[in-house]
């Protein structure tokens, strides 16, 4: 038997489980953890880093997959880089980018400066009542204002009667310039 995760099905998050027989099922499987806002592959070195689980991660299948998570404001990986793989065709998702982000190339969709980190994009709304949890910790960009930090920490928190198992998430970001790229916590009055 396999852990369970939430997988996008036909433009719905369903509860599946995962196992040796879902990849066979299912070839092409993309990883979306949703304290980042980065989608990638299952295989991704970065995003396999510490504990995983039905509140940190949902899956998504093939190429529908590939543009619910658009949808929903997910980026590609900057570690596995999921846009140099086979399985990810641009043009299924080109209207998407360019409706949501006034971009239109793979190249642009896929570079961190034209499209930074920053994980208040995500479609939070639609996926956290879904799911019944939350991450533990969410990325946002570094140098944001106490009032940015404390709109999304505010718009998190508005969703906590429609979650089963609400622990407010620690909001901060990677600092780069620290070896280890060290987590720093957004401190915040509320």
């Amino acid at each position: 038997m396999g852990k369970y995760y939430y997988c996008l099905v036909n433009g719905k998050l369903k509860q599946s489980t995962i196992n040796k027989g879902f990849f066979s099922k299912n070839p092409i499987v993309w990883s979306a953890r949703l304290a980042t806002g980065l989608f990638g592959l299952t295989t991704c070195p970065s995003g396999n880093r510490g504990p995983k689980g039905p509140g940190e991660v949902i899956l998504a299948i093939g190429e529908a997959g590939l543009q619910d998570l658009v949808r929903l404001g997910f980026v590609p990986c900057p570690t596995c880089r999921p846009e140099e793989t086979t399985a990810f065709r641009f043009e299924s998702i080109r209207e998407l980018v360019r409706a949501e982000y006034g971009l239109s190339s793979m190249k642009e969709f896929a570079d961190k400066t034209a499209l930074p980190y920053d994980a208040r994009r995500v479609r939070w709304e639609e996926i956290l009542p879904r799911i019944g949890r939350v991450p533990s910790r969410i990325y946002l960009p570094s140098g944001l204002s106490p009032q940015r930090v404390l709109a999304f920490r505010r718009r998190i928190n508005s969703l906590r009667p429609m979650i089963r198992r609400y622990t407010a998430p620690v909001l901060g970001y990677y600092s780069r310039s620290a070896s280890g790229h060290v987590f720093i916590e957004y401190r915040s009055a509320e």
